[in-house]
């Protein structure tokens, strides 16, 4: 369950390696916790929680952990690179979610029925926790990226027909080809500036 540490305590985005690492704020836990050592898991606490990075391959690992902490109503979360996982222990037991880019219209629900808070984005609230932050946004820098690398992977398609039907002399194909080669470069453009602008207001 998402519990909001000191912002002395806010980690650090540098920390990422290229290994793939999730990131959790666990509460619920115990020492016990720190058995998950000597599985390539990290463990600091704070305060009455703890802040867990542990690699991708060992997800369900942590999964295995966690899930019977959960007391009734309560979550876990932890993030990867695409987005969040949330564990929850319902009444028929303990459900899994996937939040893609921390996007999940039932998680907003589910959260916002237990705490009685109205959730309207999971990236927001995950990104008010200091320990989440730099990894919420990292998320967001990686999306845009791929965004950008689609874009720029169509235009080179387009551009490659446009060449071979500029030599077979089709006058209307050129010209939808074309239209279709500005739009695409606009499209690149303007997400390269939301891009930068969003890495200048960090």
């Amino acid at each position: 369950m998402l519990i909001q540490p000191d912002a002395d305590n806010a980690a650090d985005a540098d920390k990422m390696e290229d290994e793939l690492m999730l990131y959790s704020y666990a509460r619920g836990a115990d020492d016990s916790i720190y058995e998950l050592e000597s599985q390539g898991f990290t463990i600091e606490k704070d305060g009455e929680n703890y802040k867990v990075t542990f690699p991708d391959d060992a997800m369900q690992t942590w999964e295995n952990y966690i899930a019977p902490k959960l007391g009734p109503n309560e979550w876990n979360e932890y993030l990867r690179a695409e987005g969040a996982i949330f564990l929850f222990n319902l009444r028929d037991g303990v459900e899994r979610f996937e939040a893609p880019y921390f996007k999940n219209q039932n998680v907003v629900q589910l959260i916002g029925r237990i705490t009685g808070k109205k959730v309207t984005s999971l990236k927001v609230m995950l990104g008010e926790n200091p320990f989440y932050a730099p990894y919420v946004r990292l998320a967001d820098d990686d999306r845009m990226k791929k965004m950008l690398l689609i874009s720029v992977c169509a235009c080179f398609i387009v551009a490659i027909i446009f060449i071979i039907s500029f030599f077979q002399d089709r006058m209307v194909y050129n010209l939808i080809v074309g239209f279709v080669f500005v739009v695409l470069g606009i499209v690149i453009f303007l997400l390269r500036r939301i891009f930068i602008k969003k890495r200048l207001s960090e």
